[in-house]
């Protein structure tokens, strides 16, 4: 090998501290890999391509794993997947050789992880260690925190799955990262290395709190303490700064700590702390209304975990308040184009072919046309379709209102995508559903009438006789054009027809809970799902996009009060029927 690569490599012996995913490394093996290779030296390039599986990847092909480290770390004590075990003679010899102990962490880790050595597995610990103490003493942490966190952390790690003994036992451990968190309250460091490593000894207290033997090991107890007081030191300082997202952050995992000591009410205190911050962090973003009303949300989750009602009720004012004047402001807004729908050619071509046939026949032809269903693969293709179009609309994060307050909000791309499915699929049944208004109010005044649909419904399947007697009344509102009256009661005759329905398939529509030891009836969404192969994917879509609360939520609106009254329409009304006369149909 010449001495070009050669002095590349003692470069890298001297990089004590490196990003987390060592871009610099990274690059130097991959020159030292070409060099031997243009001199035939196959062996040397393999043993630095076992150099490069030991280090996290900026970047990797489909389905490979970048963040190595953090795999290890939730995989504790396994090889991770692309190491071999021939290379463990290789990490072997190179643990004797080099002095730099973040590469001594890593082969004697490694090395464990096949050998099952319990001396590898303390070498790791303690050089990983020694990587952190050396960068946190020599100041050389600056822009690398990540790294520096992942030392102590995975030392902590490994050293409490393992039970190790001492010097090496999770308080040592714990009094070493104390030492590091200690020295860095003396360098004034208030931010993100101070907070990463404080949340290190924060989920370690989580991790131990159910562990008798070291939730009363006093040493134990007086580091947390210790760490505790400089987080909520930190904590108030930065409140006094006004930047609430680092006061946020420490009272966080003070919340952790104290939990840790028992003292509930600390934590609570904590916690509405927390909250009381995020409100202000919102009051102080009121240039943007959508922006202030996510900072309230968030306080809301805390309020109502705490059951502090009178806050909840407060905030979820103020975020209507927000939604309402974003709205006026235009920071956000419903994109809606105007369609024209040819109800009347469609209802006249459609109800010609229909002279001649009875009541009952005329029933059955519609519900027999696939027409007034959406399919769901077409929907898909659409949805795909837009998704090519206009991409960025499937990446940025999006937030359901209901009620004029946020119901649930959207950040993953698949979520995204799977939202617009079921947004797609609620709108095109919309534009359907008018044409089917249409033929219906025609038929009904010559060719069907309730007497019809009734006894259409007398035949079916899926009805029991207080089913039907409720049935009878919402068809009879119907027809009086008393249409608050015929949705509140057809609504949910529609659950009870899909319970007949799973019944009469041999489908239990119960569940056992375990809690209370006893039956619970399935509500709408479940009886949907578990009826999905007897109805076919294209109508249980329709059914659990227009009736639950994946999009239109009727069901919720009307058997919850939600519903405004001016939605109680004689086209939601048919709807209900042309359900309730399919369900009595499979």
């Amino acid at each position: 090998m010449n001495k070009n690569s050669k002095s590349i490599l003692e470069d890298i012996e001297k990089m004590i501290i490196e990003n987390y995913y060592p871009h610099e490394k990274i690059g130097k093996y991959i020159e030292v890999i070409k060099i031997c290779e243009e001199k035939s030296d196959q062996n040397k390039a393999n043993e630095i391509r076992n150099e490069l599986n030991l280090l996290n990847r900026p970047l990797g092909v489909a389905g490979q794993i970048t963040d190595i480290w953090k795999w290890c770390k939730e995989n504790l004590n396994q090889p991770f997947p692309e190491w071999e075990k021939k290379s463990v003679d290789y990490y072997k010899k190179r643990l004797d050789e080099t002095d730099n102990p973040l590469h001594k962490a890593r082969y004697a880790y490694a090395i464990w992880t096949f050998e099952r050595d319990i001396n590898y597995a303390q070498k790791a610990v303690e050089y990983f260690l020694r990587t952190g103490k050396r960068c946190i003493n020599g100041g050389l942490y600056e822009g690398k925190w990540d790294l520096v966190t992942f030392c102590f952390e995975f030392a902590t790690k490994l050293s409490l799955a393992l039970n190790l003994q001492q010097p090496l036992d999770i308080t040592s451990v714990l009094e070493n990262t104390f030492s590091a968190i200690d020295t860095l309250q003396k360098n004034g460091e208030m931010g993100k290395m101070m907070v990463d490593l404080v949340g290190v000894v924060a989920s370690l207290a989580e991790n131990i709190v159910r562990r008798p033997e070291l939730r009363e090991n006093q040493r134990i107890r007086e580091i947390i303490k210790k760490v505790m007081k400089i987080s909520n030191e930190i904590a108030n300082y930065w409140h006094k700064e006004k930047s609430y997202h680092w006061q946020q952050s420490y009272l966080k995992e003070s919340v952790k700590l104290v939990k840790f000591l028992g003292e509930h009410k600390r934590a609570r205190d904590f916690l509405i702390k927390i909250a009381e911050s995020l409100v202000e962090e919102g009051r102080s973003k009121s240039a943007n209304k959508f922006v202030e009303s996510f900072f309230y949300e968030e306080a809301l989750k805390i309020y109502f975990d705490l059951g502090m009602s009178q806050k909840v009720d407060e905030l979820k004012a103020k975020i209507r308040e927000c939604l309402r004047e974003a709205v006026k402001r235009g920071e956000f807004k419903e994109v809606s184009v105007p369609i024209e729908v040819p109800v009347p050619d469609f209802v006249k071509g459609y109800t010609e072919k229909l002279q001649e046939k009875k009541p009952e026949e005329i029933l059955q032809t519609i519900l027999n046309n696939c027409y007034f269903i959406p399919n769901k693969k077409q929907v898909i293709k659409t949805v795909e379709s837009i998704k090519q179009q206009f991409p960025l609309s499937f990446v940025f994060p999006r937030k359901e209102i209901e009620r004029d307050a946020p119901r649930r909000t959207f950040t993953e791309e698949t979520q995204i995508f799977e939202l617009k499915v079921k947004r797609q699929f609620n709108i095109e049944p919309k534009v359907r559903e008018l044409l089917l208004h249409g033929l219906f109010k025609e038929l009904f005044k010559e060719k069907v009438g309730a007497e019809d649909i009734l006894a259409f419904l007398k035949k079916g399947k899926n009805i029991s006789e207080n089913n039907f007697k409720l049935l009878e009344a919402g068809i009879w509102h119907h027809f009086r054009e008393n249409y608050v009256a015929s949705i509140h009661i057809l609504t949910p005759q529609i659950e009870e027809m899909l319970r007949n329905l799973l019944v009469n398939h041999r489908v239990v529509p119960t569940k056992y809970v375990p809690t209370d030891e006893g039956i619970e009836e399935k509500l709408l969404g479940g009886l949907i799902k578990k009826a999905k192969d007897i109805l076919g994917e294209d109508f249980s879509e329709y059914l659990e996009v227009r009736l639950t609360p994946s999009e239109a939520n009727i069901r919720h609106k009307v058997c919850h009060g939600w519903m405004r009254f001016e939605e109680f329409t004689e086209n939601l009304s048919l709807v209900l029927i042309y359900i309730i006369l399919k369900l009595s149909d499979i």
